[in-house]
């Protein structure tokens, strides 16, 4: 009983480091100098005496079917010590305790105490210079192409033992056996590759051995089967002009030959290449020094040729999508273009708007290409979309045509969480309906006006069915 009361209640908690090992090392004394005169029995129960009711019930059932009497003291404290042990690997401890740092808010003997504590989990005393090696080596595989790598590493220090003890030598060897088996592993997959790679290197050297006069043809033709630094200008794809399937094909747009719809500015214009004329010659029998001509820019810029705008090539508009809004109770369609960062109407649509008093405006805009987009004046505005309406700020270009949906009203109507058909293809509330009907009423006024028009012969009465 007086050994009882000498003893402090154990709980298990590993996140503050309360683990049995340390626990029984602060009271071992107790047992074996105290306890001396208490038999294996009366040592047992006074060890399980001091653990509290959760750890005692998790000690009892993970022992059955034996009882605590049936276990020998030593047993006893080896089972206890591996129940409510670390949680952690000891690399995992070694690899915390040097990233010790002293925080702003700790003096000096809180750093002090938090070293002292990561250093005897560290465990110290026990580390040998081997130990200490490998925990460098593998802490300093960071990179995410090594995670394979370093978790084998890991399992193999955690499996050493005293009669086989890890090494810096061994862990090299590991990684050289991974190396070799993800080379293998590629082989399996890929055979094509190496027998591509054997072929190649007997083929040059073969080259390079028997170089014939027919070398130089050779060397083109490896080179015309590689991909060209710049694409075709008939078509824009990345091949060479030879091997262009467009060199037959008629453009619908210019009825030239020779090029893809779209690349019509490829190419001179019929007439600006002619056959040069010939000039009379002056009485003197001398000819004047003729000027020099200036350069014809036939517009070969295939460096940029990339991406085209096509704009009459059939079944390209049917893939645009475009949606219909309403700018201060004038309803109007405009082309959806998240690219663009602003919405902007064409100058030729103001009248549809209803005239809108604009103001100047000093932003600068640019295309796609990097061409300067003119913008002449702006325009505050209160645009309605599916019910909601919205104030925003929409631009004016003399550029006519181009009426694009940006991404600002996008953003200010949330609707890149919707998919893009959702709002193309609204039904149009009753709101928008009567906006319309205002709209084609304000633009013909004649065809809307009572009476019967131009019909003059005779006199006609409809009568319009109720709620039509």
């Amino acid at each position: 009983e007086t050994l009882s009361k000498t003893l402090p209640e154990f709980s298990y908690d590993p996140q503050n480091g309360v683990v049995f090992d340390k626990w029984y090392a602060r009271h071992q004394e107790v047992f074996t100098k105290g306890g001396a005169a208490l038999d294996e029995v009366d040592r047992v129960r006074l060890l399980l005496q001091k653990l509290n009711s959760v750890d005692h019930d998790r000690y009892v059932n993970f022992i059955l079917p034996r009882t605590p009497k049936q276990v020998s003291f030593a047993d006893t404290v080896k089972t206890l010590t591996e129940m409510f042990g670390h949680q952690t690997s000891v690399f995992f401890r070694r690899f915390q305790c040097l990233q010790t740092r002293k925080r702003d808010c700790d003096d000096f003997v809180t750093y002090a105490s938090t070293v002292n504590k990561a250093c005897e989990d560290f465990s110290i005393n026990t580390i040998t210079a081997d130990q200490f090696k490998c925990l460098i080596f593998v802490a300093g595989l960071h990179s995410e192409k090594n995670k394979d790598i370093r978790t084998r590493l890991l399992v193999k220090m955690e499996g050493e033992t005293a009669a086989d003890p890890m090494t810096l030598k061994k862990l090299l060897l590991e990684c050289q056996q991974m190396d070799n088996l993800k080379h293998d592993t590629a082989v399996i997959e890929n055979p094509k590759a190496v027998t591509f790679a054997v072929c190649d290197a007997v083929q040059n050297s073969e080259v390079r051995s028997n170089r014939t006069p027919n070398w130089t043809s050779e060397k083109k033709k490896q080179t015309t089967s590689k991909t060209p630094r710049r694409p075709c200008w008939q078509c824009g794809q990345m091949h060479f002009v030879a091997d262009c399937s467009y060199t037959t094909h008629t453009c619908r747009s210019c009825g030239n030959v020779g090029h893809k719809e779209g690349y019509c500015g490829c190419f001179s214009k019929p007439g600006e290449s002619a056959a040069p004329v010939s000039r009379p010659v002056p009485p003197s029998g001398k000819r004047k020094k003729a000027k020099p001509k200036k350069k014809v820019d036939q517009q070969f810029h295939s460096k940029s040729v990339y991406a085209v705008n096509t704009l009459n090539t059939a079944g390209v508009i049917e893939r645009r999508k475009f949606i219909e809004i309403i700018i201060n109770g004038f309803p109007i369609e405009l082309q959806i273009d998240c690219g663009s960062d602003y919405t902007i109407v064409s100058e030729e649509s103001l009248p549809q708007l209803g005239h809108p008093e604009k103001r100047s405006t000093d932003l600068k805009v640019s295309t796609a290409s990097g061409k300067p987009l003119p913008l002449d004046s702006e325009f505050e505005c209160q645009v309605t979309l599916n019910g909601t309406t919205k104030r925003s700020v929409c631009y004016v270009t003399p550029v006519k045509g181009f009426n694009v949906f940006g991404s600002d009203l996008m953003d200010l109507f949330g609707l890149y969480d919707v998919p893009i058909n959702a709002f193309c293809k609204l039904v149009s509330s009753e709101a928008e309906s009567e906006a319309y009907a205002n709209a084609l009423k304000a633009k013909f006024p004649a065809v809307f006006q009572e009476g019967l028009g131009l019909c003059t012969k005779t006199k006609v009465h409809l009568f319009l069915q109720p709620g039509v």
